[in-house]
């Protein structure tokens, strides 16, 4: 019986030293990326929130920490796949500059060393908080290069098309909205992106504190795409018609600066009660 103590509290014992060695090899391979996100974060204000992502991902392993204690520490061979992989995307962000090899190298570098170290039961509580750190990456520019201009285009016409069915003379043109009295231009800014950004960061967090089944706390989390897009069109298609009866001055000065605020609002109620009829669902079972 002395011996089996023994063997366990030498595998915590040697477990604990994996810790400060993963912070030092994160430090040599990550430091310009780390050094890039910071001047990311200083100098883009639609990305700010990046920054706050290790701070959830640590405040997330301290919630199960009792959990994660209590499961006796194992090895998992897997772990090496995705430590070499990780490996070989911190390597491409070296080779070619490419920060984004960068941001999803660095959850499978640390869950790959965790499985290693610490095994299936115990990494599986590390899962969230290494995935979350995705949002340390700034991906408003990607996206809006990949599906910026799609998304407006698609607000502009639903929006169109209701002004249309109200008999309002609108029309489109790309990203230009007619509503027969007001002209309007969607920028870039208004794709709807920046909003999905917080609300895919707040919408996991959401997922992960939800209490029923895991599947459910996924669609909530998925639902934020939708939700986004539906929300986005309501402040295009109410920013249209505040020009159409008031004017150029009130849609795009007094209207447009509260709307985006009060559009995120609503979109944060609705998830709100999205969990909260899940959890209303799974009492009744």
């Amino acid at each position: 019986m002395k011996s089996i103590r023994g063997m366990v509290k030498l595998k915590h014992e040697n477990a604990i030293y994996y810790i400060p060695m993963v912070i030092f090899l994160v430090i040599l391979l990550y430091y310009p990326f780390f050094r890039w996100l910071l001047i990311s974060w200083l100098n883009n204000p639609a990305d700010t929130f990046g920054y706050l992502a290790p701070f959830v991902s640590a405040w997330a392993i301290y919630l199960r920490r009792r959990e994660i204690n209590g499961i006796e520490i194992s090895s998992a061979k897997s772990g090496w796949i995705l430590f070499l992989s990780g490996l070989l995307l911190v390597l491409l962000y070296r080779i070619y500059d490419q920060t984004v090899f960068a941001s999803v190298s660095l959850p499978l570098f640390l869950y790959g060393v965790t499985l290693i170290y610490w095994g299936r039961k115990r990494s599986r509580y590390m899962l969230f908080p290494f995935l979350f750190l995705v949002f340390l990456y700034p991906w408003g520019d990607i996206l809006n290069t990949l599906i910026g201009f799609k998304l407006r285009q698609f607000s502009v016409y639903i929006s169109c098309l209701i002004f249309i069915c109200m008999g309002m003379d609108a029309a489109i043109s790309g990203t230009l909205l007619y509503t027969g009295r007001f002209l309007v231009d969607i920028a870039p800014a208004c794709s709807g992106l920046t909003m999905m950004n917080v609300l895919l960061f707040m919408g996991a967090i959401g997922a992960y504190l939800y209490n029923g089944k895991k599947s459910k706390g996924i669609i909530i989390f998925l639902s934020v795409i939708p939700l986004s897009l539906i929300m986005n069109t309501i402040r295009i298609f109410f920013t249209g018609l505040t020009g159409h009866f008031f004017g150029e001055k009130t849609a795009l000065n007094f209207y447009h600066d509260i709307s985006g605020m009060f559009i995120f609002g609503l979109a944060l109620l609705f998830l709100y009660w999205e969990a909260s009829f899940f959890n209303r669902v799974d009492q009744k079972k």
